[in-house]
């Protein structure tokens, strides 16, 4: 099974400081600053950043946005708590190359969760609980479909 959760670097200035709330916020830099969006809340994405997009252009089409420099920190202790809320389903969790992405090896789950059917809504909540955001789930028989499948997924 593959599990892509909404990027880390998103999730970590939500749970550093939970009174930011639901409002425009651009990673990547500050407005003046030259680079690019790394990632961006759903609210910032409805008025069209989008990750890749220069700060300046982003800056254009969201002016009431906050810019902020992603917090490699912050970032680190996302990730650290994503694979620490997969460990308490299954050991055999692994990180992807590709940050965020976690591979989990479901067949030693049977006896403890004989129905897949509420194995992975229940994964699904964990994750959404832990990291403040809901996952996509690719399951399919060989890690590279499963990863396929969690690219196209839709979260929530």
């Amino acid at each position: 099974m593959t599990l892509r959760p909404p990027p880390p670097s998103r999730a970590a200035p939500w749970l550093a400081q939970p009174g930011l709330g639901p409002q425009p916020l651009v990673l990547g830099g500050l407005a003046h600053e030259r680079g690019f969006v790394v990632a961006a809340s759903a609210e910032a994405r409805a008025l069209g950043v989008i990750e890749g997009k220069s700060l300046d252009q982003a800056q254009q089409v969201a002016p009431s946005a906050i810019f902020q420099p992603v917090d490699e920190h912050a970032t680190a202790r996302v990730r650290a708590r994503l694979l620490s809320t997969l460990h308490g389903i299954t050991s055999e969790v692994a990180a992807a190359d590709e940050p965020g992405y976690a591979f989990l090896q479901l067949d030693g789950l049977t006896l403890r969760w004989p129905d897949r059917a509420r194995l992975l809504p229940e994964i699904a909540r964990r994750v959404e609980a832990s990291i403040a955001g809901p996952p996509a789930i690719g399951v399919a028989g060989t890690l590279f479909v499963s990863q396929l499948w969690a690219a196209r997924a839709i979260t929530g």
